[in-house]
């Protein structure tokens, strides 16, 4: 308990009509529970339906919808905050998913709660095709914290290489802090590693990479550049990049350097057993 100020549980997903489908996973919220850990459910939009999101998001009447199922939802459950993580939207959404955050922040503030909001990182050159619906000082200015998620360098559809490499988080949070209060930013991490073979590339836990490296003959190597590890199998068809206590480690090191007021780490059980030492 001692490590967290407060876990999310996902589990709700906004639909086209502002409803909300599913609860907060109720293992997270047994455990959280019974350590007396503060949850703050996740809500996201459904990313298989990016035309949904775009009419939930054009739609005052959604929208409201979506806002008074949330606060009410919060005064119920006595929950002290929620983490907002809508993905894959149009860039031309972009007013109208600030318009969401400015009234969901004012509605749960009015109520004594909290909120978050989850952000891709923007490139160096600027925004890319999955940033450009962020407005991010605007979001900053609204929400109690802002996550960036710095991940992913390399996604299951490209190029192999490191989930969030350290040089890479560097010029992400270079181009991402301008406009946002680093006291009410976090940098997001993940637990998870990544494999690649026959083109195609699945997220791994640090216990499935420790099966790859168990295999006859795979190696450990190490990307200098990305300070992250990353392991090749026997004939060199697989490759597996992943975090490990030392590569995390580094990137909870930059979080501080920047004077960031904490890390959020995607997801719980995916992360090298020691990660936990580096809190003492």
């Amino acid at each position: 308990q001692g490590v967290f100020d407060w876990v999310s549980a996902t589990g709700w997903v906004a639909q086209s009509d502002g409803t909300i489908q599913g609860s907060p996973d109720p293992v997270a919220v047994t455990r959280a529970h019974n350590v007396r850990l503060p949850l703050w459910p996740d809500l996201q939009n459904d990313f298989t339906d990016p035309a949904g999101t775009s009419s939930l998001l054009n739609s005052q009447s959604a929208q409201g919808t979506l806002v008074n199922t949330v606060v009410q939802s919060v005064s119920d459950n006595g929950y002290p905050g929620v983490n907002l993580d809508f993905e894959d939207m149009s860039a031309s959404d972009k007013g109208a998913f600030t318009a969401l955050v400015q009234m969901l922040a004012s509605a749960l503030h009015a109520h004594g709660a909290q909120l978050m909001v989850d952000v891709v990182p923007h490139d160096t050159g600027g925004v890319n095709q999955f940033s450009a619906a962020y407005d991010v000082p605007a979001l900053g200015a609204a929400a109690d914290l802002i996550d960036i998620m710095a991940y992913d360098e390399h996604g299951e559809g490209g190029s192999p290489g490191p989930v969030a490499g350290l040089d890479w988080d560097v010029s992400q949070l270079a181009t991402t802090l301008t406009g946002l209060k680093p006291s009410r930013t976090l940098l997001g991490i993940p637990l998870y590693g990544r494999t690649w073979s026959n083109g195609t590339g699945s997220s791994s836990s640090y216990s499935e990479v420790l099966d790859q490296l168990n295999q006859a003959g795979a190696r450990v190597d190490y990307d200098f550049s990305a300070q992250t590890p990353f392991i090749v199998s026997a004939d060199g068809s697989t490759l597996t990049y992943f975090d490990d206590a030392d590569s995390l480690a580094r990137k909870i090191n930059l979080a501080q350097r920047n004077g960031l007021t904490g890390i959020a780490a995607w997801r719980l059980g995916f992360e090298d057993p020691n990660f936990w030492t580096l809190f003492g």
